[in-house]
């Protein structure tokens, strides 16, 4: 156990080193000194999705030599594969803007192929599955059109183990009906053998979630587009996202959403990258911005699943965002140890660290709402 303590504390500093901070010394070294497990490392890294920060981290620092051989090779390929996916993914996202800026659309691009740019400094070591943008739900007929017009299709998708293409299934088709805050996702042929068989794009119209009861105004969030200027590689490209405020915003309530629906959680549970995302995004936030995103969370009324997220990541950063955005009332054990479930809700311990781990994880399934004032109108 103080072994894989010691090289899950590691995995966190590599995850937020960058040359003249402090964690990056300190990881640097820790690996010199051998405090840690390279299999339980490179295991870790793969399921947190880090293995291309890892891999950048190792050549940054110049301790590539003490991971075994065949170990490092696989390392410097998957960061290799995730700059060329990148650059790949960026050209398309540079093609669908400028189609919709040519139509009058307004879309933001968020996540991924943003984050990588932003919060990575465009490394290619971010890994990310699609594209995803925000657009109003009026522009549902018109962003399908334009997608259609680039090739992609929302009626069919792509399936790595059978190598075709299938129809989306009656349970995919209803599930966007009763959940219309995403149109179903965007698949086309990359055309690219080095990379997996389609393109995909994923569009949203909420910052949430449909029926959610918190909401932040999608008009206000689309009205503070800005242009966020991405390189990797050999490819340049200004893409239309998110203020950088909303952005952030966006990666906590999306990080909520995950991390407290009993259904998401057991699809695929919350991992150390998303909250090392929050981290780099924190420290890249000057002093204006973060007093803009705290008045923005207190206009509208979302302190419970900010307080619930910040809470979790001060604690697993040893961060004190809580106390910058002054939500620590809404930091009550009940709530932090919360999460929703089919008819009901279900307590958890609350140590995200041993979550992440998979260590302390129990659900204790309860039909209380964890207080009366952060009651949702639905679970």
């Amino acid at each position: 156990m103080e072994e894989l303590r010691k090289t899950w504390d590691l995995l966190k500093r590599v995850s937020v080193a960058a040359p003249g901070n402090e964690h990056f010394e300190l990881a640097r070294e820790s690996i010199e000194d051998r405090r840690f497990n390279v299999d339980l490392l490179i295991g870790l890294a793969a399921r947190h999705g880090l293995v291309g920060v890892l891999a950048d981290f190792l050549i940054d620092s110049g301790t590539s030599a003490f991971v075994p051989h065949r170990t490092r090779k696989h390392l410097v390929e998957s960061l290799s594969f995730g700059r060329h996916k990148t650059a790949d993914y960026l050209r398309e996202a540079a093609s669908i803007a400028r189609a919709a800026e040519a139509q009058g659309l307004g879309i933001a691009f968020t996540k991924g192929i943003v984050c990588q740019q932003v919060f990575y400094s465009g490394r290619g070591s971010r890994e990310f599955a699609d594209m995803d943008v925000m657009i109003s739900p009026t522009d549902a007929g018109a962003f399908t059109a334009l997608m259609e017009s680039l090739g992609y299709t929302n009626r069919k998708r792509y399936r790595a183990r059978t190598g075709a293409w299938e129809d989306f299934s009656a349970s995919d088709r209803a599930m966007y009906l009763l959940h219309p805050d995403h149109l179903p996702p965007f698949f086309k042929v990359n055309g690219d053998s080095r990379l997996p068989r389609s393109h995909s794009l994923d569009a949203a119209f909420s910052l949430t979630w449909h029926d959610s009861p918190w909401e932040v105004p999608l008009d206000k969030a689309l009205g503070s587009i800005r242009t966020v200027f991405c390189q990797t590689e050999n490819v340049e490209a200004g893409l239309p996202a998110l203020a950088i405020e909303y952005d952030y915003l966006f990666h906590v309530l999306h990080l909520f959403r995950e991390g407290w629906f009993e259904r998401s959680i057991i699809e695929k549970d919350v991992r150390l990258g998303q909250f090392t995302d929050l981290w780099r995004g924190w420290h890249l936030l000057d002093m204006p911005a973060r007093a803009s995103l705290a008045a923005l969370v207190k206009k509208n009324k979302i302190e419970a699943p900010v307080a619930w997220v910040c809470h979790h990541l001060d604690r697993v950063f040893g961060l004190d965002m809580v106390g910058a955005l002054g939500l620590g009332q809404h930091c009550t054990h009940e709530w932090i140890g919360s999460g929703a479930r089919p008819g009901g809700y279900f307590q958890w311990d609350g140590n995200m660290d041993g979550r992440l781990l998979s260590l302390d994880f129990d659900r204790i399934p309860t039909l209380d709402a964890p207080t009366p004032e952060l009651r949702p109108r639905r679970a």
